[in-house]
């Protein structure tokens, strides 16, 4: 299974389900919005591997980009283990979602 994140109707970051879910652990740790983790949780019970970030309202949908673009690789970067294989690309891969968020 592989998850995407719709940062807006002309933008999509597509993964597979390791990133996907690390992606959405990482908003669920690091979002101050009840309703964001809220949000988040269902679409990660429920496996639905979709996030559009257009169904947020603007303000939820700019705090999800700014944890996006400023902490998600830093959060990676202290959480992946230094000998995972292909740790790199799979930064590399996260780095696709930030520079979309940005």
């Amino acid at each position: 299974m592989a998850g995407s994140i719709y940062i807006n109707k002309d933008k999509r970051w597509a993964a597979n389900n390791s990133a996907f879910q690390f992606v959405t652990d990482f908003l669920i740790r690091n979002s101050d919005d009840v309703y964001v983790v809220g949000a988040i949780k269902e679409i990660a019970s429920a496996n639905v591997g979709v996030i559009d970030l257009d169904n947020f309202n603007p303000e939820k949908r700019q705090d999800i980009l700014t944890l996006l673009s400023t902490k998600l690789i830093p959060d990676a970067q202290g959480l992946l283990p230094q000998d995972l294989p292909q740790r790199e690309a799979y930064l590399l891969l996260l780095g696709e979602l930030v520079e979309l968020a940005s």
